[in-house]
């Protein structure tokens, strides 16, 4: 008999400028993290996305798939105002999973900064 592990976490409030939805979920096949926050953040999850994933820049709207060298690949999709990353995690090794997994904290962090 198989057992799967799923996660869900939803999380929506109300920010100066907008909506912010942020959704994860994870299974033992996939991870993927979604986000709505206001078009005011838009320059810095995306300078944020260009830093971590060692991009000179990331404008405007993206829809690719990525990859950490030999370690794996993702779909990351990102416009302004919406981003999303996805992965197979049976396609990852286990440091390129948690270095995703750390990018979606780092977006999170950014969208809703601890007070």
């Amino acid at each position: 008999m198989r057992t799967a592990l799923i996660g869900l976490a939803l999380i929506g409030c109300r920010s100066e400028s907008g909506q912010v939805a942020l959704k994860v979920e994870t299974t033992n096949k996939a991870y993927d993290f979604e986000a709505h926050y206001p078009l005011s953040k838009t320059r810095e999850i995306q300078e944020y996305l260009a830093d971590y994933l060692k991009k000179e820049e990331v404008r405007g709207e993206l829809d690719v798939w990525c990859s950490f060298g030999s370690y794996g690949r993702f779909k990351l999709v990102s416009k302004p105002g919406y981003v999303r990353i996805h992965f197979n995690k049976r396609e990852q090794t286990k440091e390129a999973a948690q270095r995703l997994m750390g990018l979606a904290e780092g977006i999170k962090e950014r969208i809703n900064p601890p007070k």
